[in-house]
């Protein structure tokens, strides 16, 4: 069975909607227009609209599977795949025209992330972060010290950009192009780091890893 489920966090209630036609779907990002943009193993992105409850596009262009996607600021779409396709594809998502190809990491693109000042980052099973100029379509800077593939980021309120990998460690960035220094190590844990949120309110970074557990670290002020 193929689903997307919904969860209200007000409630503590979740719906799943059934849709068939998704293949196994690997990354979700939410359009401007309220349309979900869902990555799958086919290679392909799915468009589905929430007020019909049906697919309503396809966009085509990656050979391997879709692992991320992120929102662009000017409402366009980037998508990342696997290792035998490492480039960075943008689309139109209203006509779901490629409208450019970012070439620069060597294997699969895991995780892609919109930065506050429009750029974007990438992290990579190459063990590397790559940030973008969007406008030129250049790599502006390659951040390395992970060593193990880069799995998830995240943008703290201050510009810092934190990373987690499969060699289990979070790390912390400067994202200014004329400090090119190496992530300082945050923490260690037992398992991959998957997942990362930021809570602003209370300056926790939230971490999610393969074993299942959460660890709550306190950010101080930089």
């Amino acid at each position: 069975m193929q689903s997307i489920r919904l969860l209200s966090l007000a409630e503590g209630v979740a719906e799943d909607f059934i849709c068939g036609g998704l293949g196994c779907v690997g990354a979700v990002e939410v359009l401007r227009d309220g349309r979900l943009a869902l990555g799958n193993s086919e290679g392909k992105i799915k468009l589905w609209d929430w007020a019909s409850g049906s697919l309503v596009g396809n966009i085509n262009g990656h050979s391997g599977k879709v692992n991320t996607l992120a929102l662009l600021q000017n409402g366009h779409l980037a998508s990342g795949s696997e290792t035998w396709d490492p480039r960075i594809r943008l689309w139109d998502s209203s006509t779901g025209n490629c409208i450019a190809i970012l070439e620069g990491h060597s294997l699969a693109v895991n995780t892609l992330l919109t930065l506050s000042d429009g750029r974007l980052a990438s992290g990579s099973t190459d063990c590397t972060i790559k940030l973008w100029n969007l406008a030129s379509g250049a790599c502006q800077r390659t951040m390395e010290g992970h060593g193990g593939r880069v799995l998830t980021m995240v943008e703290l309120p201050d510009n810092r950009l934190i990373s987690g990998s499969d060699d289990r460690s979070i790390r912390q960035w400067d994202t200014a192009i004329d400090n090119p220094g190496s992530g300082g190590l945050i923490f260690m844990a037992d398992a991959a780091i998957t997942a990362l949120a930021f809570i602003t309110k209370s300056s926790l970074l939230v971490a999610g890893d393969a074993s299942g557990k959460l660890h709550w670290l306190k950010m101080p002020p930089r």
